[in-house]
């Protein structure tokens, strides 16, 4: 469906390593990705997820492809800091 979003919690693991019961595969093919650093408190982050669908994209020309967008969280982020930080990953054509 056109306006249906998924949201998935995913981890990286070996090709050949077999996934625990109830978990889903998914396979995301190499790409070229726009990268943002998001900086702040993650309840705010949806102010510059409109700013870069709103304004960012639109002015850079940057054709964006259909596809996975993703949302890198490592030590940086920190759920209850305004001091978080994680990054995210646009498919963009070369």
């Amino acid at each position: 469906e056109k306006d249906r979003y998924i949201y998935l919690t995913a981890v990286e693991v070996p090709a050949n390593e077999k996934l625990p019961d109830g978990m889903v595969e998914l396979n995301l093919p190499k790409r070229t990705y726009a990268k943002f650093l998001y900086k702040g408190h993650v309840a705010d982050y949806m102010t510059t997820h409109r700013k870069i669908w709103n304004n960012w994209i639109p002015e850079s020309k940057i054709k964006v492809l259909d596809g996975t967008e993703i949302e890198v969280y490592d030590r940086r982020f920190h759920l209850h800091s305004a001091d978080s930080e994680f990054d995210v990953l646009i498919p963009i054509e070369q």
